[in-house]
């Protein structure tokens, strides 16, 4: 079985004022190298898609090849949007693989844990995506910003990534999907847009995708009590 990956960090930090999030240090490693040393922590990834800006590719290369991890991650060029970015990244997988993980670079509490079981319930079900349950009370509102009403939680969860599909159904239907002009915030929604079955993975909250400066903040906690031996179950959607 060959296992690829596709990390998307082709992101412009917007909500970080103007500081790149990818090469900010956590825990004396930046955020960029933390991500993709955990997939290179598992047996089962056999190659690293790393998609970039135009602008970021030469300093992303300088911070991998410093970090002594270069040669083993293959960069390529994003797009315009996410879809874009993740598309152009499937691209350049290899033609042998069966399965590909989508991931965002600044996701860096990954574990090696998640990113197995993710491969293990796409080999079951053909589609996986990491989650967790939500714990807050969900209210839905009117135009006028009056709540209409409280959306039970029990069945609602927070979608991360990794998001693993079989590598020939994915590039398909990124392929449709940017045909028809579809616009979606994840791979797993494409997926389910064309009729596909996604399985949730039990993933960790430690699992953030540090977007502004507070969670920078948070990161750094987390990065000092954090290993990766945290256990991450599958669970059925539908319990």
């Amino acid at each position: 079985m060959f296992v690829s990956s596709v990390i998307a960090a082709g992101g412009s930090s917007d909500r970080m004022n103007g500081s790149n999030k990818l090469l900010h240090e956590i825990g004396g490693k930046p955020i960029l190298v933390r991500t993709i040393e955990v997939f290179l922590k598992s047996d089962k990834i056999n190659e690293i898609i790393l998609v970039v800006s135009a602008m970021a590719g030469n300093t992303y290369a300088e911070v991998l090849a410093k970090a002594g991890i270069l040669d083993k991650v293959t960069i390529t060029e994003g797009g315009k949007t996410r879809m874009e970015s993740v598309k152009n990244g499937l691209h350049k997988v290899s033609k042998d693989a069966d399965i590909v993980l989508i991931h965002d670079a600044a996701r860096p509490f990954v574990t090696v844990q998640l990113i197995d079981d993710c491969i293990r319930a796409t080999l079951e079900y053909g589609a996986a995506c990491a989650a967790v349950p939500l714990t807050d009370t969900i209210k839905e509102s009117d135009k006028k910003g009056m709540v209409k009403r409280t959306i039970p939680r029990n069945r609602l969860f927070s979608i991360q990534t990794p998001q693993a599909f079989m590598y020939r159904d994915i590039l398909k239907l990124h392929e449709k999907a940017a045909f028809r002009g579809l616009k979606v915030t994840d791979d797993a929604s494409i997926a389910e847009y064309f009729g596909f079955e996604v399985y949730l993975v039990e993933s960790d909250y430690s699992n953030i995708k540090i977007t502004t400066r507070t969670d920078l903040l948070l990161a750094e906690v987390l990065a000092g009590n954090c290993d990766d031996t945290g256990a991450h179950d599958t669970f059925a959607s539908s319990e």
